[in-house]
């Protein structure tokens, strides 16, 4: 007869079950104390004040004729072009929709798509930042199967990219815990081209991030990001950090390979991040394409979790204890029955086969950041 579970996993059991809450579910009440205010409604920024650095590249083409030259009128409808314009009147980003000898057609980006025209005189170069290849696709089959799935770190920023910031906040992301900024900061941003495949693909902008005194700022997300450099081959940027802002009345997102730092928030707004941040716990067997279960849980929960995990034996360590027919062996495996009755396996047959439990622990460590945690349990 094996031990009664410990009275660790007991309250860990009694957390989990009174805090998971499923991806479709009813929300959390709003909690007892104020949300942090805001102090006075500026406009969001425009696109020219939009996150990198200047630049001007191999592709960069200038214009000094009355018509456009041929490296120009050789654009493709949906290009991605930096176009600097004459005068000093600094430098716009948009999508190409047509292109003539007297007349360039841009869809301007951060302008909801406002299309304007350019005459050769209006521009002084053109840069080709990006080029559809048509041979990519995404991968059939690999698309999420329910909503539940949107919540998976593959399928998350398909979510965010693209979509409207102020719906987001309001919608999807309503319960995620606002940051509060009390000192002015920036982060060196990128810009979101377009998913071709399993690639997401960003480019630097033209100036940082400026975040000022507050602003409320929600981490909805991580992207594994990709760049593109013309003529070159695809750079690999790593995790892209996914943002909401809110300042007065408008929301808008900044996408950044550099983390928050906690000291620029107001110390209660970070600590109720570390405590009822929403993130995903999922669950799975082993090279498998489905998933057992996925919930959204509190930080806490997830923290508190993961924390037993670590302390749970995996499987090479009970595939010791049982070699050496040691006496631990009933209490190890108590533990392991213990996460699985947590994940809703509670019938004999499920035990025969193992299972890998992912999460996402909200810290402050390095910077505000979801560290990922994984475990793969089994009785064999």
């Amino acid at each position: 007869m094996t031990a009664p579970p410990s009275a660790l996993a007991r309250a860990l059991l009694g957390a989990v079950a009174a805090s998971l809450v499923a991806c479709g579910g009813e929300p959390e009440p709003a909690p007892p104390e104020a949300e942090p205010t805001l102090v006075g409604a500026e406009a969001a920024p425009s696109a020219s004040e939009a996150p990198g650095t200047e630049r001007r590249g191999p592709a960069s083409v200038v214009i000094r004729a009355r018509s456009f030259p041929k490296d120009v009128l050789a654009l493709k409808a949906k290009d991605l072009v930096d176009v600097s314009l004459s005068g000093e009147r600094g430098t716009v980003r948009g999508e190409v929709i047509s292109v003539r000898p007297r007349e360039l057609m841009l869809a301007i980006e951060g302008q909801g798509g406002a299309v304007t025209r350019f005459e050769p005189r209006d521009v002084e170069a053109v840069e080709l930042l990006f080029r559809d290849d048509p041979r990519e696709y995404t991968v059939g089959g690999d698309a999420p199967l329910n909503e539940d799935e949107t919540w998976l770190d593959r399928f998350a920023d398909r979510e965010i990219l693209g979509k409207d910031p102020r719906t987001l906040w309001k919608g999807r992301f309503a319960r995620n815990v606002p940051l509060l900024v009390v000192r002015p900061f920036k982060l060196n941003a990128l810009s979101f081209v377009k998913r071709r495949g399993r690639k997401v693909f960003f480019l630097p902008s033209r100036t940082p991030a400026v975040f000022r005194v507050h602003d409320q700022v929600k981490l909805v997300g991580i992207s594994l990001g990709t760049q593109r450099a013309p003529g070159g081959k695809d750079l690999n940027l790593g995790e892209v950090y996914l943002y909401l802002v809110r300042r007065g009345q408008s929301v808008f997102s900044v996408y950044s390979r550099e983390r928050l730092q906690g000291r620029n928030f107001h110390p209660k707004s970070v600590e109720r991040f570390l405590e009822r941040e929403p993130v995903t716990l999922a669950v799975t067997r082993p090279g498998a394409s489905t998933y057992l279960k996925i919930v959204r849980v509190r930080a806490s929960v997830a923290r508190q979790y993961s924390r037993y995990l670590e302390k749970t034996p995996d499987r090479p360590a009970i595939r010791r204890l049982r070699a050496r027919r040691s006496p631990e062996l009933a209490k190890a495996e108590q533990q392991v029955r213990a996460v699985y009755k947590a994940v809703d396996l509670t019938r004999e047959e499920d035990l025969d086969r193992p299972v890998v439990i992912e999460v996402r622990v909200p810290t402050v460590d390095a910077g505000i950041h979801l560290l990922p945690f994984r475990k793969e349990l089994g009785l064999d």
